[in-house]
């Protein structure tokens, strides 16, 4: 299983950077971690990054804000999340730990 982790969006070439690594890397599993976003404009990262599913923490004033995305072929279980973390338990399609 593939996972990417991205570290700061505010700035839009950020977003067109990511877009760009996941055409190469084709990652199950995608974190963007100090996103800056309202979640309006997260919604549309979502979009052009190609995920159905997800879990979105906003940002704080100018700081933070989490995003995980994950493809169709794997099953995320929901534990919790605050504005510093998201915790899920990812398993692949047929059902096995990765």
């Amino acid at each position: 299983m593939k996972a990417l982790s991205w570290n700061e969006l505010g700035h839009p070439r950020a977003i067109n950077r990511v877009s760009n690594k996941l055409r190469y890397v084709l990652p199950q599993i995608l974190f963007l971690i100090q996103t800056k976003l309202i979640a309006r404009r997260m919604e549309q990262v979502r979009r052009k990054c190609g995920y159905v599913n997800g879990i979105d923490v906003g940002v704080h004033g100018s700081r933070g804000g989490l995003l995980l995305r994950w493809r169709s072929d794997c099953v995320v279980q929901f534990k919790s999340f605050s504005s510093s973390h998201i915790d899920v338990k990812i398993h692949k399609g047929n059902g096995l730990s990765s």
